[in-house]
């Protein structure tokens, strides 16, 4: 219809125009006809141009990141082994040692001194008793139980029991579906970090703890009214808690002028 349209103004056009402007108006409509289509076609072709452009730079600062984000979790793996590997050696390993060594005192004196080797037997078993103590605390930095027994829901309510200062608890989690097992960690162990300082270095009178689940996001936060002035760089285990976050293609943000509050949030995928 638009192209009839077009015909039949141009016939209108010469015949109504002079003589002398009938080439012009002619030529016109010729350069008009074969222009539009290339010049859309050019047009057509830049834009793909850019869009492509577009997602080729989308697709370059997605591998940046993960590069990124992946990086951050393997120095946060290594930093966790050698945590590991350190609280084992100081720790456990320790413990053990010493206790075999009343064992081995019980074992010489048990026929010539049978109290004192009682009594060695009584501090073996209170060794052995810490020595379990220490490794399932080891055991818990790694992947807590409370979380495949109680859920994140309930793992966070021990925590908040545990703390030395108040915590206001709030969490809502659809019972499905479920979380996956890696955001419902780097959650755990956020929050718990995040308390950690508050106990430490805020001088709050209490904290907030926020959980909720909203589709394929899961979101923590943990606030507190105290001094504030968090510097990431001073070993606040900020960095940690990034590294964990952000291992799992999450976003942790930090919130902590001088003089309060301070807000530590999560941000972290959670669909399938």
């Amino acid at each position: 219809m638009v192209g009839s349209a077009a015909i039949c103004l141009l016939g209108a056009g010469l015949l109504l125009a002079p003589w002398e402007w009938r080439d012009r108006i002619l030529l016109g409509a010729v350069l008009a006809f074969v222009s539009v289509p290339l010049l859309a076609r050019t047009t057509s072709a830049l834009s793909r141009l850019l869009l492509e452009g577009g997602r080729k730079r989308q697709l370059a600062e997605r591998v940046e990141d993960l590069s990124r984000t992946r990086s951050g979790a393997v120095d946060a793996h290594g930093s966790d082994l050698r945590r590991i590997e350190r609280d084992l050696h100081d720790g456990t390993q320790a413990q053990l040692v010493s206790l075999a060594m009343r064992l081995g005192l019980a074992e010489r004196a048990l026929e010539k001194d049978p109290k004192a080797a009682q009594a060695l037997l009584g501090q073996a078993r209170e060794g052995a008793e810490l020595a379990m103590t220490e490794l399932r605390a080891v055991l818990r930095t790694m992947y807590p139980p409370i979380l495949a027994d109680r859920g994140l829901d309930g793992a966070l309510s021990a925590v908040a029991a545990r703390s030395t200062v108040p915590v206001r608890l709030e969490v809502k989690l659809p019972d499905t579906p479920p979380l996956p097992a890696p955001a419902e960690t780097a959650v755990y162990f956020v929050v718990i970090e995040a308390l950690t300082n508050v106990t430490k270095h805020s001088a709050a009178k209490s904290a907030t703890v926020s959980v909720r689940r909203e589709g394929e996001r899961l979101h923590a936060e943990v606030r507190d009214e105290g001094r504030g002035g968090v510097d990431e760089s001073a070993g606040s285990g900020i960095r940690g808690m990034r590294q964990r976050v952000e291992a799992v293609d999450g976003t942790l943000y930090v919130n902590s002028p001088p003089g309060g509050p301070t807000c530590v949030r999560a941000d972290i995928p959670c669909g399938s």
